[in-house]
């Protein structure tokens, strides 16, 4: 897995295609236009990417950022841009 990681020792966008609720994104053939939906779902990826890196630059990667408390590492690895514990992401989700 270390071999996929870029100079920064990041994981290149590709690897994780995830939506906020894990799904992955399909990519459309590069020839032709990408539909607003997969487009919103991109913006929305590079968001949650771009977040996840601010807090891994800060040192709070990995914190829940509702009560701060660790979140797995079995639920990182699924969803890398995960922001809540399973806890207070089931609160949320209620």
């Amino acid at each position: 897995m270390d071999k996929d990681l870029d100079q920064k020792g990041r994981f290149p966008l590709g690897l994780w295609p995830l939506t906020r609720d894990g799904n992955t994104i399909s990519r459309p053939d590069p020839q032709q236009p990408c539909s607003k939906e997969t487009q919103s779902q991109e913006h929305e990826l590079l968001e949650l990417i771009n977040a996840a890196l601010t807090r891994l630059d800060a040192g709070d990667f990995g914190y829940c950022l509702e009560c701060g408390a660790a979140i797995g590492l079995d639920r990182l690895t699924r969803n890398p841009t995960e922001s809540r514990c399973a806890s207070c992401s089931s609160k949320r989700d209620d």
